[in-house]
């Protein structure tokens, strides 16, 4: 009987759709509506099909935006740090964080949710307070490895608790996260021993939020002022600083090598080496810093350090490794003279020999050389005062031959900077005369030399000086590197032949001189020697045996070579 029931039950259902479809079609017909109309390819129902298969659409559209709206609020609370006031240190495959414990005085494996990990701003050297903590993490290129984490019985594993302890021979290359931040310079091109530059505290710093110009007050900056419009004595304009910009990307921070290269293979005088012949960029404390090694490849050897295959762990599609630029030179240089910061005394550490031909990194022993830190402690950035001359990729375009001569796989044979590379370089114009002059000036350098009495003619530094001057005043392009913006008009030099025939450094102001005159930026009486037509490349932090006129703003020239005195650092993005 339910069966006969359920059967019934169904034709009652067959008979009512049949005649619901009839009825439907009976009164679109007295509504003067033909069947065409109603069923065809552009009918009632095909629209109405439509219009329900577009709202579903647009919601889907609705929530995929809702979806992605979401994971960019939650990315960006991952990337700042509302309590410590900074954005949060990012990492990448093969960092591993480390922070220094007091107690042990011994560096620990520690992780990213630590609140002890790093701190920006608790300092008040009026009161005798720092608590300052940069980030630290060390590469797999030790003995621990980032993709062993929580593996202790592993080869190279460890736990991120703080209870593993890391040995001085255990370290893997070390890097400090500078977090982005917007600067205004306080009292713009004060004299070089002014209040300002007494108190070391001559750039004001405001962290900003992510990847904008939002700082964690609510204030919002630009990305730039006009140097020529800027008074002297006053505040310059609060800016985003110009380094966390890279290949048109906005980046939250960046990792700077904590202290000057050096390699994992013992050196020798004027050994030239690069990747290829089996040398690896280490970054490590108290190693003999790598030196002898001309500027193209040092550029090189940083690119190559997230290859495949890397020792470092990094991915190299998720890691950019490059030479410091000068931009990031004068990202460190601006945090250290600030209010979160401090600017290192001189690593003078050279040979105990009389040689003067080596050079360690943190002066040999950077656990008691604090004030040679950025930080004034073991967590700051170590080497950017005295050491070596540090070359930075940056160049004068002005055609030398120095350009592709130490740079050749970097610079076409014509002397322009390789396409690929123009991201990891900064350019700096010189005038037209410096263009058409250097080969000319060169050979007249060579031919009015008395050999008779080995002296030169004095004869051409009108034309030096005025090619410098020319050089100084297109560095107001660019703020950010520690350049122009703390070098005082006239306070630097050009190399010219003094009175006794020989040639050396000389203040701008002068034509001849009796002996060296190097210029002093407006800051803490740092070189400023910029004028130079044979050497394109920037230098920076001045040579151990320098003194007092080496320092963090500190600026040369070089002709990129393999010297004694010429270092490196490398950076990464991530």
């Amino acid at each position: 009987m339910e069966i006969q029931k359920s059967k019934k039950i169904v034709n009652n259902q067959g008979i009512t759709l049949v005649a619901l479809v009839v009825t439907i079609v009976i009164m679109l017909i007295l509504a003067g509506i033909t069947l065409n109309m109603a069923f065809g390819d552009n009918g009632l129902f095909k629209m109405a099909k439509s219009a329900v298969e577009s709202h579903e659409e647009s919601a889907q559209k609705e929530e995929d935006v809702l979806k992605e709206l979401e994971k960019d609020m939650n990315d960006a609370d991952r990337e700042i740090n509302n309590l410590k006031g900074v954005n949060r240190p990012k990492l990448s495959n093969g960092m591993i964080p480390i922070k220094y414990d007091n107690v042990k005085q011994k560096w620990v494996i520690t992780n990213e949710d630590d609140n002890n990990w790093y701190e920006y701003k608790d300092i008040d050297p009026d009161k005798g307070i720092n608590n300052l903590a940069w980030a630290n993490v060390m590469l797999s290129d030790g003995t621990y490895k980032a993709s062993a984490k929580g593996k202790p019985d592993e080869e190279g594993g460890y736990t991120d608790d703080g209870t593993t302890e890391v040995e001085e021979d255990e370290l893997g290359s070390m890097f400090v996260w500078i977090p982005r931040f917007a600067y205004s310079i306080t009292k713009y091109h004060t004299d070089s021993n002014g209040t300002e530059g007494t108190t070391q505290k001559i750039f004001d710093v405001s962290f900003i939020q992510g990847t904008g110009s939002t700082d964690f007050e609510g204030n919002r900056y630009g990305y730039s002022y006009d140097l020529s419009e800027a008074n002297e004595g006053q505040p310059t304009p609060k800016v985003v600083h110009s380094a966390f910009s890279f290949g048109g990307n906005n980046l939250t921070g960046i990792w700077v090598a904590k202290f000057e290269a050096s390699t994992t293979r013992a050196l020798t005088t004027n050994n030239n080496k690069t990747v290829a012949d089996g040398y690896n960029v280490k970054v490590l404390p108290n190693a003999e810093t790598w030196r002898y090694i001309n500027i193209g490849n040092m550029f090189m050897n940083c690119l190559n350090m997230n290859k495949t295959d890397n020792i470092y762990g990094l991915n190299q599609g998720k890691t950019d490794s490059h030479l410091m630029k000068n931009t990031e030179w004068g990202a460190v240089a601006y945090l250290s003279a600030s209010q979160y910061g401090v600017v290192p005394t001189i690593n003078n550490k050279s040979s105990q020999d009389t040689s003067g031909q080596h050079e360690w990194a943190g002066g040999q022993d950077y656990v008691a050389n604090v004030s040679q830190s950025t930080t004034g402690n073991v967590t700051g950035i170590y080497d950017m005062c005295g050491g070596g001359w540090e070359c930075v990729a940056a160049y004068y375009d002005n055609g030398t031959s120095n350009l592709s001569g130490q740079a050749k796989d970097v610079f076409e044979t014509n002397n322009t900077l390789k396409t690929q590379y123009e991201k990891y370089w900064n350019k700096y114009e010189v005038g037209d005369k410096e263009k058409t002059t250097y080969r000319d000036l060169a050979s007249l350098w060579n031919k009015n030399y008395d050999s008779s009495t080995s002296k030169y003619d004095k004869t051409l530094n009108p034309i030096r000086q005025e090619l410098t001057k020319d050089k100084y005043d297109l560095m107001k392009n660019h703020i950010g590197d520690a350049g122009y913006e703390v070098i005082k008009d006239g306070n630097y030099s050009y190399y010219g032949v003094k009175d006794n025939g020989q040639y050396d450094w000389i203040l701008i102001s002068n034509a001849t001189a009796t002996g060296f005159q190097g210029g002093k930026g407006y800051y803490n009486s740092d070189y400023a020697l910029i004028g130079h037509c044979a050497l394109p490349f920037v230098t920076r932090g001045g040579h151990c045996p320098d003194g007092v006129a080496a320092g963090v703003f500190a600026w040369d020239d070089g002709g990129g070579s393999a010297l004694s005195s010429r270092a490196f650092r490398p950076v990464l993005v991530v």
